[in-house]
């Protein structure tokens, strides 16, 4: 999940934005930060490219992080965002390894910048 996030937005030289501050680096030294911590850990939306300074060091930026999942998503899916972070979700073997599946296909494309 976390390849797949960091290389979402990536160019195809491998740089990202982090989504907080807007920091340009390769997605290899940028992190996958989660506007919810602890839940929805594989929602798109939920999880962004951050620097590690935003993700780890301001706790994910989170008053920039807003502005950004409201600017690209809009409030009606910021809402359901809040919605889904109140139920959870446990998942199966089988599904863990769904997804797994899915965001290897996804990434096919992108090898050229891993």
């Amino acid at each position: 999940m976390s390849l797949w996030v960091r290389t979402r937005e990536a160019s195809s030289s491998g740089y990202v934005n982090c989504v907080s501050c807007g920091k340009l680096d390769h997605y290899k030294n940028m992190q996958a930060g989660h506007y919810f911590h602890g839940k929805l850990d594989f929602d798109g939306i939920n999880i962004n490219v951050q620097c590690p300074q935003c993700n780890k060091w301001k706790s994910g930026n989170l008053a920039y992080y807003t502005q950004y999942l409201l600017g690209r998503y809009g409030q009606k899916a910021m809402k359901d965002l809040f919605l889904r972070s109140n139920n959870f979700k446990k998942y199966s073997l089988e599904e863990l390894e769904e997804i797994k599946k899915s965001l290897t296909e996804e990434l096919k494309p992108k090898e050229l910048c891993l």
